[in-house]
């Protein structure tokens, strides 16, 4: 029986494992709420059925770019730059409040209530702000970069190029122009 050891990329990765996965599944799972919400007015606005109101229409348009995407990407930051920090249970509650306001914020333009779209834009643009000046203080502590499987697979790549390269040409040059075959297609 092999025992196969895993990577720390690997580990990174792997959501099971992630110190951040409660906050990170939150903050999805809100999002892939809003979504539903964005797609069901979407498909009814389809169908062409009845005439939506202007304040359907826009709860449609909010939910899906200031809904779903911004949970999404505040989940993906959690992801990328959350590791080797330590959780508190602050953070817990930042990613709460912003799984439950963004959602309200969505849920004020279908009401109607101008009072109310602006307090939760304010807090929702509060948040992106927050979670943006967090981006970039992580981004100063941590550093991203490409695995080390993918790395291997592009020196393979490379290898693998130098030993097929056409006579004459730059093995070191990776541009599709150099081999004749790919250079008739792309004239086609």
């Amino acid at each position: 029986m092999v025992s196969e050891a895993v990577s720390s990329t690997e580990q990174r990765w792997n959501l099971q494992t992630h110190p951040w996965r409660t906050n990170i599944r939150l903050l999805f799972l809100s999002a892939m709420t809003v979504f539903t919400i964005t797609v069901g007015i979407g498909i009814f606005n389809g169908l062409h059925i009845t005439t939506l109101s202007q304040d359907v229409l826009l709860t449609h348009v909010h939910a899906g770019t200031l809904g779903w995407i911004t949970l999404s990407v505040l989940a993906s930051c959690l992801w990328l730059f959350g590791e080797g920090q330590v959780l508190t249970e602050r953070s817990f509650y930042i990613s709460l409040f912003s799984a439950i306001s963004i959602p309200l914020y969505v849920g004020a333009f279908l009401s109607g209530n101008f009072i109310a779209r602006s307090i939760f834009g304010s807090v929702v643009l509060a948040i992106i702000i927050g979670f943006f000046v967090w981006i970039v203080m992580r981004s100063r502590q941590i550093r991203l970069s490409a695995s080390d499987r993918h790395g291997n697979q592009r020196m393979a790549f490379n290898a693998r190029y130098r030993q097929i390269a056409p006579p004459g040409s730059n093995p070191d040059c990776l541009s599709l122009r150099r081999w004749p075959c790919i250079e008739r297609w792309l004239t086609v």
